[in-house]
């Protein structure tokens, strides 16, 4: 984590966040999910954020393709909160102090698109397929259909749907997660809140979706131009 200095000066470097001991001598990318921060005049104005809520409300998750297998990660962006910035000196945080408290790690695969708005994540998975611990992800069909799920890890929202009886949301914890490429196994105590909207999409020329407070825009990306919903 790096702080920006007043008067364009040098960033400067705060906090280090270890994650588990990588077991491979090959390097994975890694793609960042967060709130979209939007600058300028945009096309659609009505699809620009109204609000961004606070950091200790919002999720980062990060899409890490291993070369064993996928997997995403979603950590809590608490541990990027002010409390953080009061050290003047570099430290190192190894994972057990950070990890298990603010990350959750599910198997994964690209096919399956990301968006984070807040402390939630759009999924594009099948209907009744939830990501399990331990097993691979695979790939949406190239001509069948998805559901979006919902995932909410504000833990405000997990005790407030625990106390509703019959609640639509289902309310998750993740397992440990054992991955060939990690000497250690990921666990988290953190719980989520996980909703599946009802309608169905075809996952053929599927581009992506864009998640964005109570709705999200999904797109397709055809030979007569992009195509939204």
């Amino acid at each position: 984590m790096y702080t920006l200095q007043e008067f364009g000066g040098p960033p400067q470097r705060r906090i280090v966040y270890c994650f588990p001991t990588y077991n491979s001598l090959y390097w994975s990318s890694c793609t960042v999910h967060t709130t979209p921060l939007i600058q300028g005049t945009a096309v659609r104005s009505d699809l620009v954020p109204s609000y961004v809520p606070s950091l200790e409300s919002q999720i980062m998750v990060l899409e890490m393709f291993l070369p064993a297998s996928p997997v995403i990660m979603v950590i809590d962006m608490a541990i990027f909160s002010k409390n953080a910035l009061y050290s003047e000196t570099l430290s190192t945080m190894p994972w057990p102090d950070w990890g298990p408290q603010h990350t959750c790690c599910f198997p994964h695969h690209p096919s399956h698109r990301i968006s984070v708005f807040g402390s939630r994540m759009a999924y594009a998975l099948p209907r009744y397929r939830t990501p399990t611990p331990g097993h691979r992800l695979e790939a949406l069909s190239t001509d069948g259909h998805f559901y979006v799920h919902i995932w909410d890890f504000n833990q405000r929202v997990v005790a407030r749907s625990k106390s509703i009886p019959d609640s639509d949301h289902l309310i998750h914890q993740p397992a440990q997660l054992a991955h060939p490429c990690y000497k250690s196994a990921f666990c988290s105590d953190l719980s989520y809140v996980a909703t599946v909207c009802h309608e169905s999409f075809p996952t053929r020329d599927f581009g992506g979706l864009f998640l964005e407070q109570e709705r999200f825009t999904l797109t397709w990306i055809r030979r007569s131009g992009v195509r939204h919903s």
